[in-house]
């Protein structure tokens, strides 16, 4: 499915998740009861994270789940999630979550489109005015210091947890009524109608985690569990947890024991750490720069290994987010790419100090004599069998890095001494004029390595129009293989042109023209116009291979659009677009119509305005 069949999102605001667990909690779920809110939560959650972690394009899986707005909608972004290689195992980590998820929201975008919400919602049973039944009272005593028996803590506990786990809100004198007829309900006695409000609000406290002006039901035993996991995990050398990522790991029980958030799992750790260092996004025994401190964690889980994938130093930090262990790994000199998602740790290649000694005078002799050093020349075949688990990029990556990096710098495999700066255009005409053939594939590989992206095709030709003759429409000739006898040649050229130009193309038989060392075609005519007549030069809009262009004597010095204007008055072509576009393209001036045309056309008007 293409990206524009994708909902249009732009100019409408995103649906909250807020209003999809409001609507959801009325709803009967498959076993005929309400969607518990901290259910209806989880699935929202799942809906929010999934797409990031799908392998698609970036404009894809940064799109929201939450900015479909029509079932339509909704079901065509899931067809696109679905085509993600990852999609049934970044799936199968939310449990039944995200399925259950996406059909819930279903179910709400056909509701906001049909307004039938399949139920209503119920009426509150545990109105203010509900009596309650008189029965012997639960015991609880209220002090300055709430005490509470632990079976009545229990009790409180386990009232929190059937009825309240999404939270029991402070300072709502509803949910205190709710709580005493639930309490009521659950053990058959109620709770002394003589406790206070107040009183009562400090006994539940007590019985949970206070978060957001909420008490949630979370056990000893669950944060016990956090506990041991996380003291375990430094007890193993580790030094930082990403909060989010821990949460993620343990997503499914942290949620069913009404750990709600990685937010609210921060607040735990705090209570339960006070001698650990927390920061906004990781708490451990270290604090400051984040990728130093991840370099740290990934120098300590690497060992004896030359070699490690993204997936495998995922697994050996599992509390830390993959993006960050990438980042880490670019911005740090102790480990350089060897491959796609492949790392080498720098501590782990073996390079003796005369070796360094040797690499870095033969790349400082080659930067003195032509400007820059290539990797891709060193002779590092030694090197290579004793570190063979490394690449060819990656040996090249690690000698620069262990080598060179302290009085050079690099771009691609260039290297150059620091502080220099680095002239493509001049490096390669001068590499041009070592070579005695060159195909512009090569030109391109060369100038690739020099800039590290992709050269722009028209300077790639200009270099070796400057420095090479053309012989072809992918071919450059050293210039060495060519004796020119210019007077001659300058002779023929002349007899072909009787109004001080022409197209190159009316150049059809070179049966005339004088030996030069190679054959003659239009490629070559045309690098000799360029370069070495003395009576003509060739000119043209832009440089290209399709042999389009014109040969003009050195008595003109007019713009090319002057040369063609006369070309159109001498041919008598009327002066419209179409008609001159045809007649310049057709003799070989212009390679393809161009907005030069209407230029052409309104300077050809005024000529000829003027001659009549």
């Amino acid at each position: 499915m293409s990206p524009d069949a994708r909902p249009q999102e732009a100019s409408r605001p995103p649906i909250s998740p807020e209003s999809v667990v409001a609507w959801l909690v009325t709803q009967p779920n498959a076993r005929g009861t309400l969607y518990l809110e901290h259910v209806a939560r989880s699935y929202m959650w799942a809906l929010r994270t999934m797409p990031a972690k799908l392998d698609l394009p970036p404009e894809l899986t940064s799109k929201s789940i939450f900015s479909c707005q029509t079932p339509e909608e909704l079901n065509q972004y899931w067809a696109i999630l679905k085509t993600a290689p990852n999609y049934l195992q970044a799936k199968s980590k939310t449990g039944s979550a995200f399925d259950s998820g996406m059909k819930c929201f279903l179910r709400y975008l056909q509701f906001l489109q049909t307004g039938n919400a399949g139920s209503t919602v119920p009426e509150n049973k545990f109105s203010s005015s509900s009596p309650v039944p008189h029965q012997e009272m639960l015991p609880l005593q209220a002090q300055n210091k709430i005490k509470i028996p632990d079976e009545v803590r229990k009790i409180l506990r386990s009232v929190l947890y059937k009825h309240f786990t999404n939270g029991f809100r402070l300072n709502d004198d509803i949910e205190l009524v709710r709580f005493r007829e639930f309490t009521f309900q659950d053990i058959g006695k109620p709770i002394n109608e003589k406790i206070t409000d107040k009183t009562l609000t400090q006994c539940i406290c007590s019985c949970g985690p206070v978060f957001h002006q909420k008490v949630y039901p979370v056990s000893d035993e669950t944060i016990q569990h956090i506990y041991e996991l996380v003291s375990q995990y430094f007890a193993n050398g580790a030094q930082i947890i990403f909060y989010e990522q821990f949460y993620e790991s343990h997503y499914t029980w942290l949620y069913e024991h009404c750990v709600i958030s990685s937010e609210m799992l921060k607040t735990l750790l705090q209570e339960k750490f006070s001698t650990l260092v927390f920061t906004a996004t990781y708490f451990g025994s270290i604090q400051g720069n984040i990728p130093v401190a991840i370099e740290d964690e990934l120098i300590r889980v690497w060992g004896d290994n030359v070699l490690l994938t993204y997936q495998q130093l995922s697994e050996r930090l599992p509390y830390i987010p993959l993006d960050r262990i990438k980042n880490a790994l670019v911005q740090s000199a102790n480990f350089v790419s060897n491959g796609t998602e492949t790392y080498a740790n720098l501590r782990n290649v073996h390079i003796e100090e005369e070796e360094k000694t040797r690499i870095y005078d033969e790349v400082l002799k080659k930067c003195t004599e032509d400007g820059y050093a290539s990797l891709a020349d060193l002779s590092l075949d030694d090197l290579s069998e004793s570190n063979y688990e490394l690449s060819e990029a990656g040996l090249q990556n690690a000698v620069f890095n262990l080598c060179l990096s302290l009085a050079f710098d690099r771009k691609g495999k260039i290297v150059m001494r620091k502080g220099e700066v680095l002239n493509v255009r001049v490096i390669m005409e001068k590499y041009c004029r070592t070579q005695e053939h060159c195909s512009l594939d090569e030109l391109n590989g060369f100038a690739e390595e020099l800039t590290g992206s992709k050269p722009a095709a028209q300077m790639i030709m200009e270099v070796g129009n400057a420095a090479m003759v053309r012989t072809g429409k992918d071919i450059f000739v050293s210039e060495s293989l060519f004796h020119f006898d210019i007077p001659e040649t300058d002779r023929v050229i002349a007899n072909f042109i009787t109004e001080d130009f022409a197209p190159i193309q009316t150049f059809t038989t070179f049966a005339a023209f004088p030996d030069c060392g190679q054959t003659w075609n239009l490629f070559v005519l045309e690098t000799y116009c360029r370069r070495f007549s003395e009576a003509f030069h060739f000119d043209t809009f832009t440089i290209n291979s399709s042999n389009c262009g014109a040969i003009i004597s050195n008595k003109r010095h007019q713009s090319y659009v002057s040369i063609l204007v006369d070309a159109v008055l001498q041919a008598g072509v009327k002066i419209t677009e179409k008609e001159i576009g045809e007649f310049l393209t057709n003799q070989g001036y212009i390679a393809r119509k161009s907005a030069k045309i209407k230029e052409i056309v309104s300077a050809a008007r005024l000529l000829q305005k003027g001659q009549n």
